[in-house]
């Protein structure tokens, strides 16, 4: 995976764990 991908990763699963 590009570092781009995994960046976004980074920062979009603790706003999914936010929601749940």
């Amino acid at each position: 995976m590009s570092y781009s991908v995994m960046f976004a990763l980074l920062l979009l699963t603790p706003l999914l764990f936010s929601l749940l």
